[in-house]
């Protein structure tokens, strides 16, 4: 490898560097991107001599070496997913082709990366599962022994079985501490205190069987961690002192994927997740139990302006609108809950804005990680406001009615009432206590079962119904009260629920009998009035009532007077003059006083004195017209008139003066 070339070790299998690269029985290449070979060790140079009697050099391509095609080609494969990101961990048997021994191998490939984080190849080991390895100290001295376990990408601990019963822990790396969120301070505590192994028995096996061999024991087994159960692989590895005295053991955890398709299907679950957490309309994230975002989903920055990159690493606290801190829980109070923990605060958006937010967290105590969804639910509370402010309107419109809404709920049994209709029955709602029942005493005996009947017939038919009944008010109060109701059924027919409203109607029961009496009142002295009467839409100028005087003034009946106009009641040659006075309000004045000529139905023109009123009548503009017969008179006053002419004539003409004196 030349001197410029500078990989990342660091999470390379093994104590250190220099047993993986001069020491170990494990065989250990390095391949760049392109397949070639940058690095190998003896023991991988000497087990394809030996076995395959192949011999390999800095620089040629792994895939040229004389192995069967489809073993090429499954390599090729976990060698381009380890060139995107991804670890293997495969226990597989091999036949060696001059022993013809099985050899169980435990396979690991993983990406390679440079100083600055850049995949530029994959690494591979392959551990004998049939060798010897013995961890070794010069000085039994246990600060040497953490600083090769932190060497570890493997999750290690050292291990002192002391009986079935103690598994007493002596020291734990820092990517174990990680993988089981486990805070410091568990030297000297029994493992069966945060472990559960699912095969006990075969763990005193395995530990046996490496202390007497002092060799390495590597199996599968189901171990949980908290509440989480995963399938791992288990390395002993046993520690040997100067005395060359095996004391205890390095117990490594690794999760494993037993073969290339449970990879697969790991890649393909967190491809999903990835893709979840991009596409999310909500926020998805976790925090630590300081606050700290630790991952954050794509979605803040269209609910909160930021970019991922910019909250992690920053305390969700420094987000709340100042106005929500006293009311937001904190992490440790939310962790002392210990369950999921929803909520609703206000958080700022970056510029400067607030947004509602819907939180639903969890704490999950084996990963000492807080998981959180967040939802922006602005548009949610502005659709609550504006149905609070309807809903607001509505009851006000209602209590102006004296009027309220109600539903019957009849799988459940429940009828409740909008607020304006407690004033309705004069109850409060600790008074009511939302039963059909109850309702029913309000009404009065006379009426119950009338009402009670309509209920009834409604909730098994659905037929809708408008019905009056009286109540009585706890303060014994008497009201009138006019109800609607209807019906919602399911799809076979069956009514779920009726619904309707229900009115105080007594205010206008009292003024509609006083109204029929006025109405009764005018009756009576538009009929009995001894001067002949009729009223005529102005602008139709129809007939459409008379008392009996001008029917007896006209000689029609009824039924016919009231099918003329008044034009039919005039002579031909007066028509066009009452089309004239009737062409507007204006012409024909409020208070109409003119002498006219009528016909009568014989022909007999009359002649009359008209006094016409402007009324509204039956939601028309009408005018309510006196009707003075004046034909007597005027032949009076013409006799009258003639008789004066007659003797003022008489008298010039008399040959003799006559003299008239007042006296």
């Amino acid at each position: 490898m030349k001197e410029k070339e500078h990989f990342k070790y660091d999470c390379l299998v093994g104590i250190n560097k220099e047993l993986l690269l001069r020491k170990s029985g494990s065989l250990f290449w390095v391949i760049d991107t392109n397949f070639r070979l940058l690095n190998f060790n003896k023991a991988a140079e000497d087990f394809l001599f030996d076995n395959y009697s192949m011999a390999i050099s800095l620089g040629e391509s792994i895939l040229d070496l004389h192995f069967d095609l489809d073993f090429l080609k499954k390599w090729e494969f976990q060698y381009s997913k380890a060139f995107k990101g991804d670890t293997f961990i495969i226990q597989e048997a091999i036949i060696k082709t001059r022993s013809t021994k099985k050899q169980e191998q435990i396979i690991t490939i993983k990406p390679l990366s440079d100083l600055k984080g850049v995949i530029v190849g994959a690494f591979c080991t392959v551990v004998d599962l049939n060798k010897k390895e013995v961890i070794t100290f010069e000085n039994n001295n246990p600060q040497e022994l953490i600083a090769q376990l932190n060497d570890y990408e493997e999750s290690v601990m050292v291990l002192e079985i002391k009986n079935e019963n103690n598994y007493e822990v002596k020291f734990v790396n820092n990517q174990f501490l990680k993988l089981t969120r486990i805070e410091d301070g568990i030297e000297g505590k029994n493992l069966k205190e945060f472990i559960k192994v699912h095969d006990l028995p075969n763990v005193v096996k395995k530990y046996n069987e490496a202390i007497e061999s002092k060799g390495i024991v590597v199996w599968q087994e189901l171990l949980s961690i908290g509440t989480k159960t995963q399938n791992v692989l288990i390395k002993f590895k046993p520690v040997t002192c100067k005395n060359n005295k095996c004391t205890h053991l390095v117990v490594s955890i690794t999760k494993l994927f037993i073969c290339e398709e449970d990879a697969v299907a790991f890649k393909h679950v967190k491809y999903v997740l990835m893709k979840a957490l991009k596409f999310s309309n909500d926020i998805i994230c976790t925090l630590d139990k300081n606050g700290t975002f630790i991952l954050v989903s794509d979605a803040t920055t269209k609910i909160l302006g930021y970019y991922p990159q910019e909250i992690s690493g920053t305390n969700f606290i420094d987000y709340v609108h100042p106005d929500d801190l006293s009311t937001t829980k904190s992490i440790p109070q939310i962790i002392e809950d210990g369950s999921t923990y929803i909520s609703e605060n206000r958080y700022l958006h970056k510029n400067g804005s607030s947004v509602n937010m819907l939180w639903s967290t969890h704490w999950d105590d084996d990963e000492k990680l807080l998981y959180c969804i967040a939802r922006d639910v602005s548009e949610y509370k502005k659709i609550i406001k504006k149905t609070e402010e309807t809903e607001n309107h509505l009851n006000e419109a209602q209590r102006f009615s004296n009027m309220g809404s109600w539903n019957y709920d009849l799988t459940k049994d429940i009828l409740t009432w909008s607020d304006p209709l407690y004033d309705v029955f004069g109850v409060s709602k600790l008074q009511f206590d939302q039963k059909h029942s109850t309702f029913l005493e309000f009404v009065v005996p006379e009426d119950k079962d009338f009402v009670s009947e309509t209920s009834k017939q409604c909730q098994l038919a659905g037929d809708p119904f408008n019905i009056t009944y009286r109540i009585i008010t706890p303060e014994g109060q008497k009201r009138i009260i006019e109800e609607f109701g209807y019906s919602e059924k399911a799809a076979d027919g069956t009514v779920l629920r009726i619904f309707g409203s229900a009115q105080d109607i007594t205010t206008r029961r009292k003024t509609e009998k006083l109204l029929e009496k006025s109405t009764q009142k005018y009756k009576y002295l538009f009929q009995n009035n001894p001067l002949p009467l009729f009223i005529f839409d102005f602008e139709t100028l129809q007939i459409i009532d008379a008392n009996i005087e001008a029917l007896l003034l006209y000689g029609y009946s009824r039924e016919k007077f009231l099918k003329l106009t008044i034009r039919d009641i005039r002579p031909k040659e007066d028509i066009d003059l009452i089309v004239d006075a009737t062409s507007s309000e204006e012409c024909y004045g409020e208070i109409h006083k003119k002498n006219w000529r009528h016909q009568k139905k014989n022909g007999e023109i009359f002649f009359v004195d008209v006094t016409g009123h402007m009324i509204d009548y039956e939601d028309r503009r009408c005018s309510f017209v006196l009707i003075t017969d004046v034909t007597e008179k005027l032949a009076l006053e013409r006799k009258e008139k003639e008789h004066i002419h007659f003797i003022e004539t008489t008298l010039e003409n008399l040959p003799i003066g006559i003299a008239v004196n007042t006296i």
